[in-house]
This record gives C-alpha cells, sequence and structure tokens, in this order.
C-alpha cells in the first residue's frame, strides 16, 4: 500500500505502463491492424470536429476522415442507435428464419 503522494504516483504510473503494454499486446494478436488503424482514424476525426481548438491533436492518433462529424443530442442519438440496432436484429432474424426454412424443405 503507497504511503506517501510520490508512492501513490510511481504505483499509478506503473500501473499505466503495464496496461498500455499488456493493450498493445493484445491489440497486436487479437484485432486486425485494420480496425486499429480504422478506431485512430475516428479519433483523429472526432478530435478535429467535436473538441476545443489545441486540446488534443488529432495527428497524433490518425488521419482524419473527409467527412465532418455534426453532434446532436443525447435523446437523438439513443434513438438513431436503437433504431439501427432493431433494423439490424430483424435482418438477422429474417436470415435465421429462412436458412431454418431452406433446410427444413431440404430435409423433407
Amino acid at each position: 500500500m503507497p504511503s506517501t503522494t510520490l508512492d501513490c504516483a510511481t504505483d499509478w504510473l506503473m500501473r499505466l505502463a503495464f496496461s498500455r503494454r499488456v493493450e498493445r499486446e493484445i491489440e497486436g494478436r487479437v484485432r486486425p491492424k485494420s480496425v486499429t488503424l480504422a478506431d485512430h482514424n475516428v479519433l483523429a476525426t472526432e478530435v478535429r470536429d467535436c473538441m476545443k481548438p489545441g486540446e488534443m491533436q488529432p495527428e497524433w492518433y490518425g488521419i482524419p476522415l473527409e467527412q465532418k462529424i455534426i453532434p446532436m443530442s443525447s435523446p437523438l442519438a439513443e434513438y438513431q442507435f436503437l433504431r439501427r440496432f432493431h433494423e439490424l436484429r430483424l435482418q438477422t432474424t429474417l436470415q435465421y428464419v429462412s436458412y431454418y426454412v431452406i433446410i427444413r424443405w431440404m430435409l423433407n
């Protein structure tokens, strides 16, 4: 258990360094590089469009996309997210049902 502020800061920095090392290791093995690149580009776009100038540098992350992010209210974002979620869930359900019907037909 850390006893001083310096010990606390040292402990925090060591934990941060370890978690970043683990994150990089997992990212390299589990996550395709293309997904990491896309994440960095979207993050750069968010920094460019949604943060105050000078707060963070977009070039630290990736190349911002050409499209602009247009902020929306939380209720609107939630509505659009849930609407798209239900659309995708319905499409997936219909695909499984059609596969089921085809398999049943083939087995008869």
